[in-house]
């Protein structure tokens, strides 16, 4: 299923370079902060990373394409080639490994909208 851009905000991004991935991932309390996801790291180290990093976010839930939540302990290694969906507070990330504009940024209630 692919989702219609509604709002574009500030994106995040996934690089990966010899092997090693790291995310971009703007935060509404302290700006744009990057996290590594070496190949143990877990959804669930990332997602406390990403609450100790900007102690303003509230909720931070990882989801597949489907809306289904992302155990903790999967790692981030064998969801990011397949895409996931990032919620951090109010704001939703598509990510799509596969498009060349991966990154959207949608408002709950409009993703809620849609589904």
């Amino acid at each position: 299923m692919r989702l219609k851009v509604l709002h574009h905000a500030s994106t995040l991004s996934i690089t990966e370079e010899r092997g090693s991935c790291t995310l971009t991932v703007p935060l509404p309390g302290v700006g744009t902060k990057v996290f590594a996801a070496s190949p143990h790291s877990t959804v669930q180290r990332f997602t406390e990373s990403v609450v100790i990093e900007d102690p303003s976010v509230q909720s931070v839930e990882v989801f597949d394409y489907e809306g289904d939540s992302i155990a903790g302990s999967m790692l981030l290694a064998h969801i990011l080639p397949k895409g996931f969906q990032l919620v951090i507070d109010d704001d939703n990330w598509v990510v799509d490994p596969t498009s060349e504009t991966s990154s959207i940024s949608i408002p709950d209630a409009e993703l809620r909208a849609m589904l």
